[in-house]
């Protein structure tokens, strides 16, 4: 992303397909298993990472509105990140810049990369001071290691490295060289030691790095504040599922007053941590969801699998597609709007490009003159939409003259 516009492009997408995943999850809330309600958001994830104006004719599609907006946002301004009458070509998820700010977007765009740096740097600023903290914490005694241990044993797991500290409740931190932290001043039953190596096991650590740096890309984005919030949740809500298939009977039961116990704990989660107490609201949540535990089918898990796959062509890959569609004869009002499909829907062949120049004789629309011409002319054909001036000799042999160029017919 180089410019603000292509900030909210990106943005405003991620959030519909956000939108859709949270209404399908609630149509499928019950029916499918906790491993597919964390597995249907990789289609976000993925969402994120792929510049939203790489694909066209998605079930979210907003390029053409993204572009008229972002030519009446630049009129009047000398921007150095973008122009009225250039296209959004976003190259990368991420913000980056060439130059000095000059326009208002401009600026706007630097506060957005600065909320950013900062929002990372206070997580890894938290990340570190919590790590030193441990560094100083002593190991854990010698009758709560063998209690680690023997869970790990008992459910095939890999152990790691046990510290005790003053800390409410137990969690593990770190990604490559995890401690798990267990409470100085209690005993933690052993439940809750399984829970914390599962999330080892399955790296769900690293998964909540990687929320939180996508967190930092849409700081600005409320919305998608809760949907990670709803992520990391069903991360653990999974977690839960996991320890109950290991365990059977009472058991279960007794890990659902183990988390009733959490309920009212304020545990401020770092990143690179994770821990069972995540707030009031979601452990109720996350023991309703032990009431209703049963195992499903692994056939399950191909539906799932199939879903996803559904999602990723509706939201992610799309078609290439024409926006010409009603726009051969625009009206005055209409010129605008048509004028940016021409900029999302350039000619990148000189054969396409003798096609539009064609049409534009045809139906007399400028439109089609707009998509085959370079986009310094754009600013000139727009003046003279609907004058008739835009089919003078000498601009059309400006236009003609460009054609042996390839590089006229690509973007700029």
């Amino acid at each position: 992303m180089s410019n603000i516009w292509e900030f909210l492009y990106q943005t405003v997408s991620v959030s519909l397909v956000a939108l859709l995943i949270l209404v399908l999850r609630k149509i499928f809330d019950g029916k499918l298993s906790p491993r597919f309600m964390c597995f249907v958001w990789s289609v976000l994830a993925l969402r994120v990472l792929v510049p939203a104006s790489l694909v066209r004719n998605t079930g979210v599609s907003l390029g053409l509105a993204a572009e008229y907006i972002k030519t009446v946002g630049e009129r009047g301004l000398s921007s150095a990140y973008a122009a009225e009458f250039e296209p959004l070509t976003m190259k990368a998820p991420f913000p980056y810049v060439m130059q000095a700010p000059k326009s208002v977007t401009d600026v706007i765009f630097i506060v957005y990369i600065a909320g950013i740096f900062i929002f990372l740097f206070a997580h890894m600023f938290s990340y570190a001071r919590l790590r030193l903290a441990l560094r100083r914490a002593p190991s854990a005694a010698f009758e709560k290691a063998e209690k680690v241990r023997a869970v790990c044993e008992k459910y095939g797991l890999k152990p790691c490295r046990v510290k005790e500290a003053e800390v409410p409740t137990a969690f593990v931190c770190g990604i490559f060289r995890p401690v798990l932290v267990l409470p100085m001043s209690c005993e933690t039953d052993e439940k809750i030691i399984l829970h914390e190596i599962l999330h080892l096991k399955y790296k769900d650590i690293a998964a909540g790095v990687f929320i939180s740096i996508l967190r930092a890309l849409h700081w600005c984005n409320p919305f998608l504040f809760y949907v990670f919030s709803r992520i990391e949740n069903d991360i653990e809500k999974l977690c839960d599922h996991r320890v109950l298939e290991l365990l059977s009977g009472e058991e279960r039961r007794e890990y659902g007053k183990l988390l009733l116990l959490c309920a009212n704990e304020r545990y401020a989660r770092a990143v690179g941590t994770s821990s069972v107490s995540n707030g009031g609201k979601n452990i109720s949540a996350r023991i309703e969801s032990i009431v209703r535990f049963k195992k499903y089918p692994r056939g399950m898990a191909v539906v799932s699998v199939c879903i996803v796959i559904v999602m990723c062509a509706f939201c992610i890959v799309g078609v290439k597609a024409e926006y010409d569609t009603g726009l051969y004869n625009p009206t005055y009002g209409e010129y605008e709007e048509a004028f940016a499909m021409s900029r999302i829907n350039r000619c990148t062949t000189p054969a396409g490009a003798l096609d539009a120049f064609a049409k534009a004789k045809i139906y007399k629309n400028s439109v089609y003159l707009a998509m085959c011409s370079p986009i310094y002319m754009q600013e000139e054909f727009l003046a003279n939409a609907g004058t008739g001036r835009e089919y003078d000799t000498e601009l059309i042999i400006k236009t003609v003259s460009l054609f042996p160029r390839r590089a006229a017919f690509l973007s700029p």
